[in-house]
């Protein structure tokens, strides 16, 4: 556990003044007058993220030094190698928020990993997420012999067993090449980090993974293997569909930041929010709003630490996503004037979505078998039932 700040434990909050008018990524927005509020951040926070030499990590460290050295909170951050092993913490009360990746999608609807009787759908929420001019790819080595996704067919492909978005989203890298895992030789890596490491050793030849320099992708980049990233062309329409059919979440992007990247060089790659700061339904509404807040006003603080903060600006940030957003978050986004008729339509049937899952889920338990793969083969079968009932 990596511990960000003095080490002060305790109950007490900690009061300080802020402006709250964030006018520097606000420009596109009407103009709003300033209005000074308090902040109030507890004396010891618990985040979990992704591990060290991952982008999520980085900006929680970037994150802790401005909320220790600005507001005297003491941030703690749990690196969990996969995607279960970041949301438990959180759903075990062990950590206050998570800063996830698209895995939570995965956990809010009961899929994967999280269709296991020890999980289940979980009613997450939102508070900020990051769009950033990052992106996602194949990662591969410059020695792989792979230079388009036809090239995948046969290669060594990584698989993070725990990591049920990772695997989801490399499931998609391979149907865009209308490849399955039938048609990969399968490797199994513990984690993030030891499979862009497994990348550079040569032990495999493909991964999905992101676009910013982290240190373990630019040992990649320097390593004689070299660095390579697998296009994935917006206009081969047919690919995006099968892709998305897999990970709807993902849409084609124009990568302008990463190891390889440039707004000269862009690559030809995808896109979801990454990362998204993930908290339950019970977490405390003006808390919520004080760490919405935090990532709009402390911005320039925190982004002179964190690798390709663009995405966490403010206006960058959408409504239309796969996850309800948390009451605090909404009120400030109400604020700040950002909360049209339609994100609250969105959000509304994001809510009811959560509620029939979890009815479904109630329903089901009740009387599931108790052989584990026909318990989640069942689970699949009654949620995918309820969804269509409900007409969603």
């Amino acid at each position: 556990m990596a511990r960000i700040g003095s080490g002060r434990s305790g109950r007490k909050t900690m009061k300080f003044t802020k402006l709250a008018v964030f006018a520097a990524a606000m420009t596109a927005l009407p103009p709003m007058t300033a209005s000074a509020q308090e902040l109030e951040f507890p004396a010891t926070m618990v985040w979990s993220a992704y591990p060290t030499g991952a982008m999520g990590y980085a900006h929680a460290v970037a994150f802790g030094n401005v909320l220790q050295t600005k507001y005297g909170s003491s941030l703690r951050v749990l690196p969990g190698q996969n995607d279960v092993a970041r949301l438990l913490p959180l759903k075990a009360g062990r950590a206050d928020l998570c800063i996830c990746g698209i895995g939570a999608y995965s956990a809010v609807e009961g899929l994967g990993d999280f269709a296991s009787r020890d999980w289940g759908p979980q009613p997450y929420r939102v508070l900020r997420a990051g769009y950033g001019d990052y992106g996602f790819a194949p990662l591969s080595s410059a020695k792989s012999g792979i230079k388009d996704a036809a090239d995948i067919a046969g290669k060594r492909v990584v698989y993070i067993p725990g990591s049920d978005s990772q695997n989801e989203i490399t499931t998609a890298y391979l149907a865009f090449a209308g490849l399955t895992w039938d048609d990969v030789e399968r490797v199994e890596i513990p984690g993030y980090t030891q499979g862009v490491e497994a990348i550079g050793s040569g032990q495999a030849d493909l991964m999905a993974a992101g676009s910013v320099a982290t240190p373990t992708i630019m040992q990649l980049q320097t390593s004689p293997r070299g660095i390579y990233y697998v296009p994935l062309p917006a206009e081969d329409t047919e690919g995006w569909a099968r892709l998305q059919a897999v990970a709807p979440y993902l849409s084609a992007h124009q990568i302008t930041v990463g190891a390889t990247m440039s707004a000269d060089n862009p690559h030809a790659g995808a896109i979801y929010p990454y990362p998204i700061l993930i908290v339950k339904p019970d977490y405390a509404p003006g808390l919520a709003h004080d760490v919405t807040s935090f990532m709009a006003d402390d911005y320039d603080a925190y982004a002179e630490a964190a690798p390709a903060p663009a995405g966490w600006k403010l206006d960058r940030q959408r409504f239309d996503g796969v996850f309800p957003f948390h009451e605090g978050a909404v009120a400030y986004f109400k604020e700040q004037g950002m909360w049209t008729d339609e994100a609250q339509a969105h959000q509304d049937m994001l809510l009811k979505r959560q509620e029939v899952l979890a009815q479904a889920w109630t329903d089901y338990t009740a009387s599931a078998p108790d052989d584990d793969e026909a318990f989640k083969a069942g689970w699949l079968k009654a949620r995918q039932a309820a969804l269509d009932a409900a007409k969603l």
